[in-house]
């Protein structure tokens, strides 16, 4: 039998006309400060936007 690896990145989409941008901005929560608060993350992963451009 023979096996596929696993791929060392997962693929995330992203649209055509996407770039990168090394510059940032705090959206959400504070640098270093952590909490369970609407103003505080804890352990966040991930950002989702939607069709109107709200984040998640």
């Amino acid at each position: 039998t023979t096996t596929t690896p696993l791929p060392t990145q997962t693929t995330i989409p992203v649209c055509q006309t996407a770039f990168w941008n090394q510059t940032y901005s705090i959206l959400a929560g504070s640098m270093g400060t952590t909490g369970t608060t609407s103003t505080l993350l804890y352990n966040p992963y991930d950002v989702q936007f939607d069709g109107y451009g709200n984040m998640y």
